[in-house]
């Protein structure tokens, strides 16, 4: 048997484990259909939870995919929900319009399968097998699936059923559970240690001319207070300067785009503030 004790996610239904969730989510989309809870549960253009009016349902899946206290708040149908807000898709920059907030919305809970959850809830006996049999029949990320486990038990009162929930706890890890392991990829988050080689110092030439782009001689010589040896070339923004022109500094002036907007330096952001 392999050793499976560095893998945290696994399949119940095809008994493999996985070395990261983005894997074993990878896994589940194709062969299981599984959908992430923030796409199952957006509808419309409008957060339910805290009120924000994104422009596009995509906007707002990366909204509860981000607001975990909104997120649970859909997933929970709490009772202060907005109903749904269909609108036309708008820009796919603009900015969201900002809602009520979230102070009215329960504190964020640990992260649990509802529908696996409220079935649970219903049983009244059963043995460990069947308990685990019932869990098996939901494709969640592993983790969520004992969270789910364990809020469960914490309910509970002593008895049969708490103590074959206990022992299906006890068991429910991926090396006990899964049979094969998904091979690691390579790890694109790696501690990068770069070679940095400093560039041999040579002094500059004498007599070489000043790149002006964009600007006069005279303009270059307030803007830089300096006047090169060699004098300024100077040359339109729209105009490249010749192919191995010799020059000792540039100064390069960008002209104002044709249209009204913001600096390039500055640009909107997709949230309102």
């Amino acid at each position: 048997m392999r050793d499976h004790s560095g893998f945290q996610h696994g399949c119940l239904l095809c008994k493999r484990a996985f070395a990261m969730s983005q894997s074993w989510a990878s896994h589940a989309a194709l062969k299981h259909g599984y959908r992430t809870p923030q796409y199952r549960y957006a509808r419309g253009n409008r957060c339910r939870a805290c009120g924000s009016v994104f422009s596009s349902v995509g906007r707002l899946r990366n909204h509860l995919g981000s607001s975990r206290i909104c997120l649970q708040a859909v997933e929970d149908e709490l009772p202060s929900l907005l109903p749904v807000l269909d609108c036309q898709s708008g820009h796919v920059q603009a900015r969201a319009i900002a809602g009520c907030g979230t102070a009215h919305l329960p504190e964020v809970r640990p992260e649990i399968v509802g529908p696996l959850l409220a079935q649970l809830r219903a049983l009244t006996s059963g043995d460990d097998e069947s308990i685990f049999g019932l869990i098996s029949t939901f494709v969640a990320p592993f983790p969520v699936l004992r969270q789910t486990l364990e809020a469960w038990i914490s309910e509970l009162p002593a008895g049969a059923l708490r103590e074959a929930a206990e022992d299906v706890l006890l068991c429910f890890r991926v090396e006990l559970l899964c049979e094969h392991a998904e091979k690691p990829g390579v790890n694109r988050h790696a501690v990068l240690d770069p070679l940095i080689v400093p560039l041999v110092w040579q002094p500059r030439p004498a007599g070489l001319p000043g790149l002006l782009c964009g600007a006069s001689a005279a303009a270059g010589e307030v803007a830089l207070d300096i006047v090169p040896g060699g004098g300024w070339r100077c040359y339109d923004f729209y105009h490249a300067p010749p192919p191995g022109l010799p020059f000792a500094g540039a100064f390069i002036v960008i002209p104002p785009p044709p249209v009204a907007s913001s600096p390039l330096w500055e640009p909107p952001s997709c949230l309102a503030s």
